[in-house]
């Protein structure tokens, strides 16, 4: 359901969070808050906007919190996984000119999440939402690049070779030949 972490500038209180004993303060004074996963969830993401690569958002079409609400993309693949598709990915480009690959795939509501999501009217193994990873494709084109450059290269080695092979093979089959020829001549 949660940990336990110290009042920090970074870490307050959620508000989102409707459970008791949410906020609890140690016998020596300590201010804690409890920090559930969905929230653990979104500090990390934002952690991880503060700089390029990888993009990563929990949502939902009914979220606790409005800011968790899904972009288009998104709630197309929520909408899409209520009809029991299992994920989703696309390639899609940017409006500036960056490509970017997008996954998504559903959240199901476990017992453990009934604690904060059952007064919306979840049951367990409703989808209760999901999370969608974004990222941009260069360094994974580049490395796919490589990858089939490899493999390009590997195939002329092998295709040289097997000519080499064909020709040695038609070299030694010449000789044969024109020795067999040579013999039948000298016994005629």
């Amino acid at each position: 359901g949660g940990v336990y972490v110290p009042v920090t500038e970074q870490t307050r209180p959620n508000s989102y969070l409707d459970v008791p004993d949410r906020d609890v303060v140690t016998t020596s004074g300590v201010a804690l808050t409890k920090i559930n996963p969905a929230y653990m969830t979104r500090q990390i993401a934002e952690i991880a906007a503060a700089g390029p690569g990888v993009q990563f958002h929990i949502t939902s079409l009914r979220p606790i919190r409005p800011a968790n609400a899904p972009d288009p993309w998104e709630t197309a693949s929520l909408e899409s996984f209520e009809n029991g598709v299992p994920e989703r990915a696309e390639f899609l480009e940017k409006a500036d000119a960056e490509t970017v690959f997008r996954y998504m795939a559903p959240l199901r509501v476990e017992k453990s999440c009934l604690k904060c999501h059952a007064k919306q009217g979840y049951r367990e193994g409703d989808v209760r939402g999901g999370i969608s990873v974004t990222f941009p494709t260069g360094v994974m084109l580049a490395a796919q690049q490589k990858h089939v450059s490899s493999a390009v290269l590997a195939l002329v080695i092998v295709w040289l070779c097997g000519l080499g092979g064909l020709a040695f093979a038609m070299w030694v089959v010449g000789r044969n030949v024109r020795e067999i020829e040579d013999r039948e001549q000298r016994f005629r």
